[in-house]
């Protein structure tokens, strides 16, 4: 059986291509040293040497690896993976840790050919529209896309059913760059003067100048792509093409919109101006006032946000990335290599009637839970599982948050006629899709597994290989593994919300699973909290009261008999155990245990002394999907600079953060607690 094992381990690692694609891109070489991507005997034991094997706290010194590297006996036995770094200094070999492994990366190489293909790679996309050989105009632009993706395209016979999307995408993808400070920029004149008789161009045929956007006219990280995602939605979508990949492909073929676009800064100095394209026989015209009022596109509810997540969870992770590179090697071609549409001919697509890209939409209503606090991190983290819990059951459920009626923040629900809008249809709703018995909740399975199954090299088979596993028992729990540890770390090693002993806490997930009922709900999510529910055996232990020591209160805390009938909130609790896998828990390396550990997302610290958790607060209603990109933003920034934290903090607020909030995570005795939270910023 271990036989067999390695045998699939080895044909696993024969499918994998992330080095030979690094290479390829980045003109140099990269290989991954992991026992576990070994592709024969003679690789594993190579991988297996003590001159690749990871120190504690790091990896091992470049000048030893490249001295075993270059050893006559290495090169016997290295594979095609390992012999492109036979001839790599020390000064040139760079070393990573990562995880048990290492990542070994080679010089770059020189010849003109990589560096041709180098060149073609900027992620701006702007910086290559400046530095040209010649003046390119758009639409030969655009001609050359089309013709470089259909070359593609005959490659990929499977992606014929996307065919029409894809060249609708080559069609509009640099339409943005028809904004005349864009063109202003490219001929080195005053917007005004940038489309008097003159082809809209694509690319300028003047050396590259770094002050060449602002002297246009241009605000601070404008994106063409964003105005093409803008006057595509404009325009309308043909019959036949898929609208979400549509915009998807538009807004990322630079890297960017995946979700979110860079804030723009928008000033009095560059006001935008009227933009107009045209489309088959008729000229659609973005006004200056439309583009003024509209919503930016580097807002957190922005259209291209949303379409991407649903692209995503269509394609796959890989599948989306690999739709987005037909879009951008295309559009790498076309630059480097400019007339190709002259030899190979391209035949536009004949534009169709179109319909609007966003739909007549359905019914939809707005609901305030008034009990919620999002400064409260139990509120806060109530709402996040409410919001989990409803994308689960009904499509197009969507969460901000606002000023309540009890003066705090409260989450905004905006709901598909499918769910109650009234509070007491709301709550039964909600209720009815609650998982109802303690012992089956993800949190109590994955925390009653023994530690052989949750670490990488136990005896039992992986609780994380099984949780992505057909017919495994585990199945569709990889969210929740990956929120409450890693398989690298000891098991021990936790999620940060996760304040109970790891043997208590699947009982007391259980206890209050099974205790929770509507009124519960009732009194958490539409009442001002009363603080009436017991918290003996039936608390996560997230609200700031529970921190209860002698100073706090009457009764010596561990005599104290209220906490069997009162101190509180059930319902609340219930709701945040369902918020647990928004919350992923990322392996770090812990120099003072030499060991790994977990962070989890928005925590900061690995010591009682410095742990800190740091959420946002946030205006547009969103989807599930985006809250999640939204919990992964950069809050804060070092002290000590304070205009970067200015900068900082108005790029936040123009993202249409309301506030940021961020408490510590302390011990009292054994136990640890959360601290009521603190403003950050406030919009």
């Amino acid at each position: 059986a271990a036989a067999d094992r390695k045998a699939a381990r080895f044909r696993l690692a024969e499918m994998d291509v992330a080095d030979a694609a690094f290479a390829q891109a980045r003109a140099r070489p990269n290989a991954r040293t992991h026992p576990h991507l070994a592709r024969d005997e003679e690789e594993l034991r190579l991988l297996r040497s003590e001159a690749l094997r990871p120190v504690q706290g790091g990896a091992p010194p470049a000048a030893k690896v490249a001295s075993f590297l270059s050893d006559a006996e290495t090169k016997a036995g290295a594979s095609e993976r390992l012999s492109g770094f036979e001839e790599a200094s020390a000064a040139d070999l760079r070393v990573f840790k990562a995880g048990y492994g290492l990542v070994l990366r080679g010089p770059r190489k020189t010849d003109e050919k990589y560096r041709r293909i180098i060149g073609t790679l900027d992620p701006s996309g702007d910086g290559s529209s400046l530095d040209a050989d010649r003046p390119v105009p758009l639409a030969d632009h655009t001609a050359d896309v089309g013709h470089a993706l259909d070359r593609l395209l005959a490659r990929r016979p499977e992606l014929a059913v996307y065919a029409d999307t894809f060249r609708e995408a080559a069609v509009r993808h640099d339409w943005g760059k028809l904004d005349p400070r864009f063109q202003a920029m490219l001929r080195g004149v005053r917007p005004e003067l940038a489309g008097v008789g003159m082809q809209p161009l694509a690319k300028s045929g003047r050396p590259a100048d770094a002050n060449a956007s602002a002297a246009g006219g241009l605000p601070k990280n404008f994106r063409h792509e964003a105005l093409s995602t803008r006057l595509s939605d404009a325009v309308g979508v043909p019959e036949g093409v898929d609208a979400d990949l549509l915009q998807t492909l538009i807004a990322t073929h630079h890297g960017h919109a995946r979700p979110f676009f860079p804030v723009e800064e928008r000033s009095e100095k560059n006001p935008p101006l009227d933009v107009a394209v045209r489309y088959g026989d008729a000229e659609h015209v973005l006004s200056a006032s439309e583009r003024e009022t509209a919503p930016a596109p580097h807002r957190l509810g922005a259209d291209t946000a949303a379409a991407f997540w649903r692209s995503v969870r269509r394609f796959g992770w890989w599948g989306q990335a690999w739709l987005e590179t037909q879009l951008r090697l295309a559009d790498w071609s076309a630059s480097e290599t400019p007339g190709l549409a002259e030899r190979g001919g391209w035949p536009r697509p004949t534009p169709q009637p179109a319909r609007s890209s966003g739909g007549a939409g359905s019914s939809r209503h707005s609901l305030v839970l008034p009990g919620l606090d999002g400064t409260n991190p139990l509120g806060f983290l109530a709402a996040l599982g409410t919001l989990r819990v409803l994308s689960e059951h009904a499509a197009g459920v969507q969460m901000g948050w606002t000023f309540g009626p009890l003066g705090q923040w409260c989450p905004q629900f905006e709901l598909p006629a499918a769910v109650p809008h009234d509070g007491d249809g709301f709550v039964q709703y909600l209720n009815e899709r609650l998982l109802p018995v303690g012992g089956r909740h993800p949190l109590v399975i994955i925390n009653g597994l023994g530690e052989e199954r949750l670490r990488v090299g136990g005896e039992g088979p992986n609780a994380y290989v099984g949780s992505l596993t057909p017919d495994d028992e585990l199945q569709g729990l990889d969210r929740w593994l990956s929120a409450n540890g890693s398989d690298i770390a000891p098991p021990d090693q936790n999620s940060r919300l996760q304040t109970a002993r790891r043997d208590y806490f699947p009982g007391g997930v259980a206890a209050i699973v099974d205790a929770c009922t509507s009124p519960h709900l009732v009194r958490s999510l539409l009442r001002p909290w009363d603080y009436a529910d017991p918290l003996k055996k039936t608390t996560l232990h997230l609200e700031p009261r529970e921190d209860r020591r002698h100073a706090y209160q009457w009764f010596k805390p561990e005599q104290d008999k209220t906490k069997a009938y009162s101190g509180g909130m059930l319902g609340a609790n219930r709701l945040a155990a369902e918020a647990w896998p928004l919350l992923t828990a990322l392996p770090v390396w812990d120099a003072a245990a030499k060991d790994y550990t977990v962070q989890t997302l928005g925590f900061r610290g690995l010591r009682a002394r410095d742990t800190e958790w740091t959420w946002p607060l946030w205006s547009d209603p969103l989807p599930l999907d985006v809250v999640a990109s939204v919990l992964a933003l950069r809050l804060t920034t070092p002290a000590g600079d304070e205009a970067d934290q200015r900068r900082h903090a108005d790029e936040l607020i123009a993202r249409g953060v309301l506030a940021v909030r961020q408490l510590k995570r302390i011990l009292v005795g054994k136990t640890p607690n959360f601290t009521p939270s603190v403003a950050l910023l406030e919009a």
